[in-house]
C-alpha cells in the first residue's frame, strides 16, 4: 500500500457498537487517502472477536486493528497507534465519537494553507443521557499561555502535521493527557488553529470518564502541578480560571 496522507488512531475498549460507528465515520469521508489503525486496549475476548469480525468484514484495507492483550489506558493505545501511523498528518478519534465528511479534507486543507503543525475544530457536544446539545468553538488561534485556562482543544478534533511536529506522544496518565499534550506542543512557541465549523460530534455517556466533573478537576490539578511544574500559586491562578471556563461552559 502507498503511504496515505491522514493515519486515524481510534483506541477503544470493550464498545465494539459505537467503535464502529467511529470507523464508518472515518470510511465516510470524501478524501479517501487515509488508513485507521484501530487499538483495542485490552477488551475482553468477546469484545476483541466481535469487533475483529466485523472490521474484517468490511474487507477495507486501510483498516488496521491492533488487539492489546491488557487494559493499559487511553494514552498508551494512542501511542501505539502513533508509533504504527505511517501518514504525514495525524487525526485521533474516540471510539465515542463521529466525523462529518468533509472533516479530514478541511481541516488538511486548512492547515496547508496556514503553515501551523497543529489543529482542532468546533465540535457538537451530545450528552446521551439527556439529549442535551451545545457547540464548543475554539479561539481561531491558540497559545499556550491561552491554552493554560481553558482546554479549548477537543482530542477527536485535533490533527497534527508530522512534518512541523515529529515527536509527539501522550503523558501516559489516567486523565488529561490530551490537555497535557496540547500543552507540551504549544509550550515551545507552537501556535494552534481552530476552525469554527462544527466537523466532530462528541458523544458523551454517564459512565465516560470525562463525565466525572470532580475527577477531571483533581486530575487537571495534578497536571498543572506534576506536568507543568507549577508551584502552588501558579497552579491555583490557572485552576481558578480552568474552574470558572468550566462553570460557564455548562
Amino acid at each position: 500500500m502507498s503511504m496515505p496522507q491522514v493515519s486515524v488512531v481510534i483506541p477503544t475498549y470493550c464498545d465494539p457498537q459505537h467503535t464502529l460507528e467511529a470507523i464508518a465515520s472515518v470510511r465516510a469521508q470524501d478524501m479517501a487517502d487515509w488508513e485507521a489503525i484501530i487499538v483495542d486496549d485490552g477488551s475482553d475476548a468477546a469484545s476483541r472477536s466481535n469487533l475483529s469480525a466485523k472490521i474484517s468484514a468490511l474487507c477495507d484495507p486501510r483498516l488496521r486493528y491492533v488487539p492489546s492483550s491488557r487494559n493499559r489506558g487511553p494514552a498508551r493505545a494512542r501511542n501505539l497507534g502513533i508509533r504504527l501511523a505511517r501518514g504525514r498528518f495525524l487525526a485521533f478519534l474516540d471510539a465515542d465519537d463521529l466525523w462529518h465528511p468533509e472533516k479530514l479534507r478541511l481541516q488538511r486543507s486548512a492547515m496547508q494553507e496556514v503553515g501551523l503543525g497543529l489543529s482542532c475544530t468546533a465540535y457538537e457536544n451530545v450528552d446521551l443521557q439527556t439529549g442535551h446539545r451545545t457547540v464548543r468553538v475554539p479561539p481561531s488561534r491558540i497559545t499556550y499561555n491561552r491554552l493554560l485556562y481553558r482546554n479549548t482543544i477537543g482530542c477527536s478534533t485535533v490533527m497534527i502535521d508530522r512534518m512541523r511536529i515529529p515527536r509527539s506522544y501522550f503523558p501516559e496518565i489516567d486523565m488529561r493527557q490530551d490537555f497535557a499534550h496540547w500543552l507540551a506542543i504549544l509550550k515551545h512557541g507552537e501556535m494552534a488553529l481552530g476552525l469554527t465549523t462544527p466537523l466532530t460530534q462528541r458523544r458523551q455517556f454517564p459512565t465516560s470518564l470525562s463525565a466525572n466533573k470532580h475527577q477531571a478537576a483533581r486530575y487537571t490539578w495534578r497536571m498543572y502541578r506534576d506536568i507543568e511544574g507549577f508551584g502552588y500559586l501558579r497552579a491555583g491562578w490557572y485552576f481558578m480560571g480552568y474552574a470558572l471556563s468550566s462553570v460557564l461552559a455548562r
